[in-house]
């Protein structure tokens, strides 16, 4: 669990999970309608999202974790808001990679977050274009 928050804040500083040269030729508006308005991209997140939260809340994380958690989403928000001069994509980059983390720390399996990873991980802000979904 904390090689996974250490290699996502790795990732982060490298540049290599959250590109600023890929972030700032995206078509925002384009990636952002697609999640918005794809059938099952916004429900599939959206009952993660729950689920995920629900049992953050139940569990006792230490310290450390809570901390390092914070910074991949205030670290990955700055950056991509900087790259972007959008906002709302950094907050939807800030939520994912706060809903992945969170998910890998509670031992939760899902295929839709294993998507949104490997698009991440591959230097790529995922949206319905660039992941397996139906």
């Amino acid at each position: 669990m904390t090689q996974f928050i250490d290699r996502i804040l790795e990732g982060i500083e490298t540049g290599s999970l959250l590109p600023a040269s890929y972030y700032a030729t995206l078509d925002v508006e384009l990636a952002l309608n697609a999640r918005d308005n794809h059938p099952t991209f916004g429900i599939e997140w959206s009952n993660l999202f729950k689920s995920i939260e629900n049992a953050w809340e139940c569990s006792a994380q230490p310290e450390p974790t809570k901390t390092k958690l914070y910074n991949i989403q205030k670290i990955s928000f700055l950056l991509v808001s900087k790259a972007t001069s959008q906002s709302e994509l950094a907050s939807y980059v800030s939520d994912d990679l706060d809903l992945i983390t969170k998910a890998n720390i509670l031992g939760v399996s899902h295929h839709f977050l294993e998507s949104l990873w490997n698009s991440y991980e591959s230097g790529k802000f995922p949206y319905p274009k660039n992941l397996q979904i139906t």
